[in-house]
């Protein structure tokens, strides 16, 4: 059975989390001169899209209407030389085969 101390000591646990994310979106903010605001002011896994301020891979995706696999290959070539290396080219090859595949089905 679950005791209201355990219920109140998960609760306790999540409100610090959501706390915990606010303060890192609010640092971030303040890093970058106070310009990157909600999403973009947080990346978790690194730091590998920091250097291109406020436009991140997923602003060029959503702004370009790409499209999920050649958004994908986008990503991973935006990150390569920071994160993943050739292997992160490789991974962005094999997204646009697939999408070579998808559309010469078309």
């Amino acid at each position: 059975m679950i005791s209201e101390t355990m219920i109140e000591d998960i609760s306790y646990e999540m409100d610090k989390a959501k706390h915990n994310d606010k303060i890192k979106a609010f640092e971030a903010s303040k890093r970058t001169g106070g310009t990157m605001i909600g999403a973009n002011a947080v990346q978790y896994g690194g730091d590998h899209y920091k250097k291109y301020g406020n436009l991140q891979p997923w602003d060029v995706i959503v702004a370009w209407k790409l499209d999920y696999l050649t958004g994908t290959a986008l990503k991973y070539i935006a990150r390569w030389e920071d994160k993943g290396g050739i292997e992160d080219l490789k991974k962005a090859i094999h997204f646009l085969e697939k999408k070579i595949e998808v559309e010469k089905r078309k």
